[in-house]
């Protein structure tokens, strides 16, 4: 592997940083924009890296640029918080929040 992918940050400062894992450096940083937590891990998968928060909105990364792609909000509204990472399988994404399970990807 050339880099891996590390979440961090407080308050409104939510970052993704693409490090070399040799150097240490950081190749890139993204601000992710958001107000909430981040509790899953980075999944990445074709050139694309998935972060999910706690409202359930799914962000998609580019590895290489770290531009953020999309944003999809999955979560239900209310009080629901999501803890989970996104997986992937068979060229599909599984997306959890509290009440659902999403699968996204090609029938």
């Amino acid at each position: 592997q050339d880099s891996f992918f590390v979440l961090y940050g407080e308050g409104r400062d939510k970052m993704l940083s693409r490090v070399n894992p040799k150097t240490g450096k950081i190749q890139w940083s993204t601000d992710l924009q958001s107000r909430s937590l981040f509790r899953g891990s980075p999944t990445g998968a074709d050139g694309k890296i998935y972060v999910q928060n706690h409202a359930g909105t799914v962000h998609v990364i580019d590895a290489k640029s770290g531009r953020l792609l999309h944003k999809a909000e999955m979560g239900e509204s209310g009080d629901d918080q999501t803890r989970a990472s996104v997986a992937i399988a068979h060229g599909r994404l599984f997306i959890r929040t509290n009440g659902r399970l999403y699968c996204i990807g090609k029938s």
